[in-house]
């Protein structure tokens, strides 16, 4: 066997072995959209109050929550008051090795973002694409 059969052999079973891991895997996890009871709204209250130590913060504003699950990660889109105004939406994170702990991913300017959410989940919670990889919620 030549040399340049031998590398192209190799080649082409180390194909075979990545090809067959991402398959094994399952590919891109699918998204969840899951419904925010009181007690991951008081989390994500919590973990935005602890990023904002304002007294007046309340919430999340009733309707405006968006949450789900991808990939063993959590996500939240949510609303907050504070001082009788209404915040643009706030990302929250939690991953999967710290299921105690939320943490205000971003603060947006009104647009929800594939950098800091998976855009599989933001189709799921049918937010309005606006630019690029960007939504906004629907308008009411």
């Amino acid at each position: 066997m030549s040399a340049r059969t031998a590398a192209g052999l190799a080649a082409a079973l180390a194909g075979l072995v990545l090809a067959g891991g991402a398959l094994a895997c399952g590919g891109d996890p699918t998204p969840e959209n899951l419904v925010a009871g009181p007690g991951v709204k008081a989390a994500l209250l919590h973990a935005y109050a602890s990023a904002h130590p304002q007294p007046h913060a309340s919430g999340p504003v009733a309707g405006r929550t968006y949450y789900g699950m991808v990939g063993g990660d959590w996500y939240a889109v949510a609303t907050f008051g504070v001082r009788g105004r209404t915040t643009k939406p706030v990302i929250l994170e939690r991953h999967g090795n710290r299921p105690d702990r939320w943490h205000v991913t971003r603060e947006t300017r009104g647009a929800v973002c594939g950098r800091f959410v998976p855009v599989s989940l933001i189709g799921v919670w049918h937010l309005r694409h606006v630019t690029g990889d960007c939504f906004v919620e629907p308008q009411t």
